[in-house]
């Protein structure tokens, strides 16, 4: 997206979406750039209006979108199928749905790394208005998306948030206040936020504490998980954040001092903890660390 298009994206989201950003970024799309303008359609406009949805580029761009909706629907009724199995054998997922920070999709998705680091001093108010904006419409489908799904956690993975990339102040004005309201507002709607804090975000634990107690659960990737617990032990349920370099070259002597760890430092001194990697367990792990860690925490459990 261009600094010039965010009137564009205000004004008419769905519009930009179709006319400029998707056939912009998608192949595919390419010819929804003819799509009639909606708004302002009536009477024998509303019929005439019609006409541009005869223009061979828009009609093969359209033929290009089914048939990919009929694929894209075939994997999403498999993977539905496989979500009922491996709940019905006692194992249910952790989220039910995904999401983005308000602040993140418009870095990621719109104006990329420069054109947003410039946005911050050139276009302040745009950019303010456009987040809050997008704030609402990844809201709703968030909502709709866990509601679909029956599984109440919303997971939110973190990309701008951390210490290195913004100053504490751009921080809370430009990241926070949207996430925050972000989040909530699935708490209003009965969901569970789960963001998933990218990389080290120690330094914004005191800012990021400011929620409902016992509504979220936070993820962590690097954060000194201690320095999380003393200061967000009371406000959330902390998961992670177990070294994936540890968990796929260290021994399980070495795994079982980390898990050890986070029971001494965090569970076993009141605070709510998932035992997790940092994303998850990785593909190289060797099996006998996963088992070390498995021991460790079960051994822990009966102690307790």
């Amino acid at each position: 997206m261009k600094p010039e298009e965010f009137p564009d994206l205000l004004r008419d989201p769905t519009r930009f979406y179709l006319n400029t950003y998707l056939p912009r970024i998608f192949s595919a799309f390419e010819g929804f750039e003819h799509f009639p303008v909606l708004p302002g359609m009536f009477y024998f406009r509303a019929i005439t209006g019609l006409r541009s949805l005869a223009n061979p580029e828009f009609r093969k761009s359209l033929q290009r979108v089914l048939d990919a909706s009929e694929v894209i629907d075939g994997y999403l009724t498999r993977s539905a199928q496989w979500a009922t199995r491996i709940n019905a054998l006692g194992y249910p997922l952790i989220n039910g749905s995904s999401s983005g920070a308000p602040y993140d999709v418009i870095a990621d998705y719109f104006r990329g790394a420069t054109g947003m680091m410039k946005d911050l001093f050139r276009n302040k108010d745009k950019l303010l208005e456009t987040i809050d904006a997008m704030r609402g419409h990844l809201v709703k489908a968030a909502i709709a998306n866990a509601r679909a799904s029956g599984n109440p956690i919303v997971m939110i993975p973190i990309h701008w948030a951390p210490d290195a990339f913004m100053s504490p102040k751009q921080f809370e004005t430009f990241w926070w206040p949207s996430f925050r309201q972000m989040m909530l507002d699935l708490i209003a709607a009965d969901l569970i936020p789960m963001p998933l804090w990218e990389s080290d975000c120690t330094k914004r634990l005191e800012t990021i504490k400011d929620i409902p107690p016992g509504k979220c659960i936070y993820w962590f990737e690097r954060t000194d998980m201690v320095k999380a617990f003393e200061v967000l032990g009371e406000r959330v349920a902390l998961r992670g954040n177990l070294s994936p370099s540890m968990m796929t070259t260290g021994t399980p002597q070495d795994v079982d001092a980390a898990v050890k760890h986070l029971v001494d430092k965090v569970w076993n001194k009141g605070g709510n903890l998932i035992l997790e990697h940092a994303f998850g367990t990785p593909d190289e792990t060797p099996v006998e660390n996963v088992r070390a860690m498995f021991n460790a925490a079960r051994l822990a459990y009966l102690i307790r």
